[in-house]
């Protein structure tokens, strides 16, 4: 998997900064830091196992990605960290947040690249106050590294995805009886493939939000502002989409639950979470779901095909001929690198999950020798504590950093924040009123008018119809099949290049993203209408005698 890495690969990995006993970065500083793209791929506060296996590819990728593009030297690869706050990723109360600045800092030395763009496209919003120098130094070396990177990539995912769908069916087989040893070291194997996975993928999507970036400042040149979200939106479908197909298709008979989880079961709600359970090991929800299909027509249209080729059309009508040709390649490639995201996504996903079924058996087999009391309390253990040396003293950790990690689970921070975030408590608060207007990013064009269904969590549905708009803090896959059965989509977390508005767009349901605390403030069963390509969610009616509910307030 390092073919494509050969020329930026860092070697030794950098230190976690973080303890996984305290999952908290203390440090002092006057970084901004955002939760927005995170918080899909890790959500809520980490087990101490969890992040000690996320740590390495976290810390140590937004270098390698960055040495792909050429423009991070190798004496900056291996330097290490000044302090905990340094880091590209770190935790704050055991949520993981991005430095923002650091990101910026290196996006400003790529060729092309807009650091706010970067920052509103893929976190939900931009400062704009931040200006970064432009450093062309190692413009020679990114001439020679970037192209063949680039050449590389769809290549690369692909065979990565091939390989990785092997491991996984072999080592999540085999697990379940393997020995102590064998499971820790299938454990460290998942840790190293997912660095690689990882900065793979997130080279992906540094490359496709400059894509992207171009085809909106393109969009903007014509007066077609916004266009570019029904453009990124094929409709041909992503891996996320074939979940969705297939759960159709178990519902029709045509395909039996083993041949879903055979595919798909290596995903799950809180996948970004070792403990969560993955659907291979809990396939209820799947099951629950079928049900809720076999009871209407479920079937993804044709809208979001339909609205690319209206949008594809518009765009080139406003070009001049000789500039279409460009404009055609550059929309087709965009979209690629749409889907590319989501295989790379899915990849390194299934390495977490062997992690998990590694995790777990060392779980059982600790159990087995009296060192702790349940198979799940592993996942509060670090990586040097797996073997058990520790007896009866792990009890003890595994009490104390439960207890821990439930006193976070009051907490919340702020999904952008500068330095060390004070961390807010859920308290009383007065739900939006008839007349209210939410605000957000347009994530997927077009407007719709239904009832609010306000989620917590994708396995917390009981029924949800086309009629209804799915109101949820964020979304990971788990939520696709939810979000074809939704007429609209409001979330709070992201942006316009963020999983769920990905999503949306294939399915071709009006989406705003990015409202912060949508599903705080809007009233479960109230009549919202949602305008996807302006991004604002519109209060109609609110239902009577509405109890007041939780926010988070500082």
């Amino acid at each position: 998997m390092k073919d494509l890495l050969r020329l930026g690969w860092p070697g030794d990995l950098l230190t976690n900064p973080v303890d996984a006993a305290t999952l908290h970065c203390d440090e002092p500083n006057t970084f901004a830091w955002s939760r927005a793209n995170l918080a899909e791929a890790m959500p809520g506060v980490s087990t101490p196992l969890s992040w000690e296996f996320t740590a390495p590819s976290t810390v140590s990728v937004a270098r390698s990605m960055f040495a792909m593009l050429g423009v991070v030297s190798a004496h900056e690869l291996t330097a290490p960290l000044a302090t905990a706050a340094e880091a590209a990723t770190t935790l704050f109360f055991g949520r993981a947040a991005l430095n923002v600045d650091v990101m910026r800092r290196y996006i400003a030395r790529v060729p092309g690249a807009d650091p706010d763009e970067f920052e509103r496209q893929v976190l939900g919003r931009s400062r704009g106050a931040s200006p970064e120098p432009k450093e062309r130094w190692r413009l020679p070396i990114v001439a020679a590294r970037l192209p063949y990177n680039v050449a590389r990539f769809r290549s690369q995912t692909e065979r990565n995805r091939v390989e990785v769908e092997a491991w996984w069916k072999t080592e999540v087989a085999r697990l379940p009886s393997a020995s102590l040893v064998s499971a820790i070291e299938a454990f460290d194997d998942a840790v190293r493939k997912h660095v690689d996975l990882v900065a793979v993928h997130s080279f992906g999507i540094i490359i496709g939000q400059a894509y992207y970036s171009s085809l909106a400042k393109l969009c903007a040149s014509r007066g077609l502002e916004g266009l570019e979200l029904d453009l990124s939106g094929s409709g041909e479908g992503t891996v996320e989409t074939a979940i969705v197909d297939d759960i159709a298709r178990v519902a029709a008979g045509e395909l039996d639950l083993q041949g879903f989880l055979s595919a798909h079961g290596f995903r799950g709600p809180d996948e970004g979470e070792l403990a969560s359970a993955s659907w291979r090991e809990a396939p209820d929800p799947i099951l629950r779901l079928v049900e809720l299909y076999r009871r209407g027509e479920v079937q993804r249209t044709a809208a979001a095909v339909d609205r690319h080729a209206i949008a594809r059309a518009r765009l080139l009508r406003a070009l001049p001929a000789w500039r279409r040709p460009l404009a055609r390649r550059l929309v087709e490639t965009v979209n690629r690198y749409m889907k590319l995201r989501e295989v790379g996504k899915s990849t390194f996903v299934r390495s977490r999950d062997v992690a998990r079924a590694a995790a777990r058996r060392v779980g059982a087999l600790l159990v087995e020798d009296g060192a702790v009391s349940d198979a799940d309390d592993v996942f509060f253990l670090t990586r040097a504590e797996l073997d058990g040396a520790a007896g009866p003293a792990l009890r003890a950790l595994v009490a104390e950093r439960r207890a821990l990690r439930a006193h976070y689970e009051l907490l919340d921070i702020p999904d952008h924040f500068v330095g060390v975030p004070e961390p807010r408590v859920r308290e009383r608060f007065t739900l939006a009123a008839a007349g209210d207007i939410i605000s957000g990013v347009p994530a997927s064009g077009g407007t719709f008018e239904g009832i609010a269904r306000v989620l917590r969590s994708p396995d917390d549905f009981d029924a949800l119809s086309d009629d209804e708009v799915l109101v949820c803090e964020l979304t990971d896959p788990a939520w696709a099949p939810l979000l074809q059965l939704a007429g609209a989509v409001v979330i709070d977390v992201g942006g316009a290049l963020s999983h769920g508005a990905i999503v949306a767009r294939e399915l071709g349901i009006p989406a705003v993203i990015g409202t912060v605390d949508g599903t705080d403030r809007i009233p479960p069963g109230a009549r919202l209408r949602v305008d996807g390509t302006a991004g604002t969610v519109e209060l109609l009616r609110i239902p009577e005698q509405e109890e007041p509910c939780l926010a988070l307030q500082a």
